[in-house]
């Protein structure tokens, strides 16, 4: 048994044929650690590939009128195979862990347009995104943006909002768009 420290200094490649490791393997090489939390996540690629997974929406209300709405935030939920929520944190976490945050990130997008559209919601929306998957913004928000235009809401409706959870030193990407 390995202790953590080990794992996640051990690196690791699986080779499909018989043949001897060469110079041209070691960069497909991986740290046991992320193979480790791949394995453990076969869950949420799952619950990806399968679209499983939907948004609640929380309202936000303008402060003299408590009654009327201004906006929805959209908030991520998984939904497992026996039809329980999956909390976002856990998903996110799984994401980071197994190298999969920009798919989770991306498909989190998507479906918050998809269910404000299933759901009719007319006000504005505020779409959370992680700025660590954002590494250039025209092409990561190009997939959310043909699906807002495809289901035909105002641009002028969709914020993209930062998570709160999520610090980042580079604001580069996030000020170019």
């Amino acid at each position: 048994m390995l202790t953590g420290t080990e794992v996640g200094n051990t690196w690791a490649l699986f080779k499909l044929d018989a043949y001897e490791l060469t110079l041209s393997d070691i960069p497909r090489a991986q740290l046991l650690r992320e193979l480790s939390a791949v394995s453990r996540s076969d869950w949420l690629l799952d619950m990806l590939l399968e679209e499983r997974l939907t948004s609640h929406f929380q309202p936000i209300v303008w402060v003299e009128d408590a009654t009327e709405v201004y906006a929805q935030a959209c908030l991520l939920r998984g939904i497992s195979v026996d039809n329980v929520l999956i909390p976002p944190g856990r998903i996110f976490e799984a994401s980071k862990e197994s190298r999969m945050l920009f798919q989770a990130d991306l498909a989190a997008r998507l479906t918050a347009v998809r269910e404000a559209v299933r759901h009719g919601i007319e006000s504005n929306l505020f779409i959370n995104f992680t700025p660590k998957s954002v590494y250039d913004p025209v092409f990561c928000l190009r997939s959310p943006v043909e699906t807002i235009d495809d289901s035909r809401l105002p641009h002028e409706r969709i914020v993209f909002k930062v998570i709160e959870t999520e610090g980042t030193k580079d604001v580069e990407p996030l000020t170019t768009w």
